[in-house]
């Protein structure tokens, strides 16, 4: 849901593109949950660099 608001779009357009294959950041199944990897949605926003 983070990344989600972070790229402005809804919840349900982002499981969507997961479901579609075509979310703009690499998405991790673990557990029955979908993770998005901080790092990478941080470069696809364009923070490079950035630190925790």
């Amino acid at each position: 849901m983070t990344a989600s608001r972070a790229l402005g779009i809804s919840r349900d357009k982002a499981y969507e593109l997961i479901r579609n294959g075509t979310f703009p950041v690499r998405t991790l199944a673990l557990g029955g949950k979908t993770r998005v990897p901080t790092a990478e949605l941080w470069k696809a926003l364009g923070v490079e660099g950035a630190r925790a």
